[in-house]
């Protein structure tokens, strides 16, 4: 089971990763064409062992992030445009997710 902490999650990073220090001295090998193209992205809702989780809906995170029911500034348009159109988010798995698994489009109610 999963219990989620009261307030807001802090992300801290890890000074000794390795791919922390290799971004330092400015040795990344990346491959930027990786980030280019149609991704399927599927937004994971968590509801905890005690009944917490965010409070929006998951109709509401998927409008904001793909648009679904009208939203007209979401996620995925955002890394549309500043991809230059490069980079595209699909909630469109092509069976690979059976549809009645999910909440609403592209998120999961856990």
């Amino acid at each position: 089971s999963i219990s989620l902490p009261f307030g807001r999650v802090k992300v801290i990073r890890n000074n000794d990763d390795e791919t922390a220090r290799r971004r330092l001295n400015g040795n990344t090998n990346r491959n930027n064409n990786k980030f280019e193209g149609i991704k399927k992205l599927l937004v994971v809702k968590v509801t905890d062992k005690d009944g917490r989780s965010v409070p929006e809906s998951a109709r509401y995170i998927s409008n904001k992030i793909f648009g679904t029911y009208g939203d007209k500034v979401t996620v995925k348009g955002c890394f549309q445009a500043c991809s230059f159109g490069k980079l595209i988010m699909s909630n469109d798995y092509g069976g690979a997710i059976n549809k009645n698994v999910l909440a609403a489009p592209g998120v999961v109610d856990i």
